[in-house]
């Protein structure tokens, strides 16, 4: 990891969320900034592959009566790296599905070298905001998501949080 890239985002944080750290997931190998305290819950699921475990830990941010959700999920499932592009495009699919919304916007993400997505969706006529960044690395897919009402949805703390995930394994 770059070290003036580090030292950037953490500069960045000390500006946006004071009440906000640094979280290392040693396995599978990413870290990122969010609040404080972030809750955990796993669900394990049958797909057409086998079962998957979902590991998810999330926690609302709340600042000038606005809240904001902040989700962190991952989980293991190896993919041909030819079909990755498809599976992420698949996986943003299933969001707008799943939460009845409206895809605003995607676009094509690298981190480190590793293809992602980047999109967001607006439900509820437009009054929630769903931005999401997804990636594919080492068989783990990697998604970090902000939910807001409508007029946080430039809020920094979203870009923030989205922009500092960072690989360490």
């Amino acid at each position: 990891m770059n070290f003036l890239t580090l030292l950037t985002s953490v500069c960045i944080f000390c500006q946006v969320a004071h009440d906000w750290k640094l979280h290392r997931h040693e396995s599978p190998g990413f870290l990122y900034y969010g609040p404080a305290k972030m809750e955990y819950k796993s669900k394990n699921i049958e797909t057409s592959a086998g079962p998957v475990t979902y590991h998810t830990y999330y926690s609302s941010d709340v600042e000038n009566n606005k809240k904001i959700t902040f989700t962190v999920s991952y989980y293991s499932q190896p993919t041909e790296e030819a079909w990755v592009g498809e599976a992420l495009d698949a996986l943003i699919d299933s969001s707008v599905r799943s939460l009845d919304g409206l895809l605003e916007y995607q676009d094509d993400v690298t981190l480190d070298g590793t293809p992602g997505k980047l999109w967001r969706i607006s439900l509820n006529e437009g009054k929630v905001k769903v931005k999401s960044k997804a990636f594919y690395k080492n068989g783990h897919y990697y998604i970090f998501q902000a939910i807001m009402v409508e007029d946080k949805a430039f809020d920094s703390r979203v870009d923030a949080f989205l922009d500092s995930v960072r690989w360490t394994g």
